[in-house]
């Protein structure tokens, strides 16, 4: 249960922050252990994430998720480091 709360604390915080920012055009509802972001240049952000040691799944080439992001939920210092390279 302890954990279960940390992932939904951890998605939550996740969630308001992409919903905050100007690289995003949508943040899909989840119950689950990641968001999926529709981003105004879902490429460019992977590439950022991955150049900053975070690995995201890009969705973008595929039919129905163009320009989409899965992003799981990680540690908090993990998504403390996603939600800084949204500035």
């Amino acid at each position: 249960a302890e954990n279960r709360q940390k992932l939904i604390d951890g998605r939550k915080v996740l969630e308001a922050a992409f919903a905050n920012s100007s690289k995003v055009v949508r943040v899909y509802p989840s119950d689950a252990n990641f968001l999926l972001i529709e981003m105004k240049d879902a490429k460019d952000f992977c590439d950022l994430a991955a150049q900053n040691g975070l690995v995201l799944r890009d969705f973008s080439t595929y039919s129905g998720t163009e320009n989409c992001v899965r992003i799981s939920v990680g540690l908090p210092e993990e998504n403390e480091k996603l939600i800084g390279l949204l500035t």
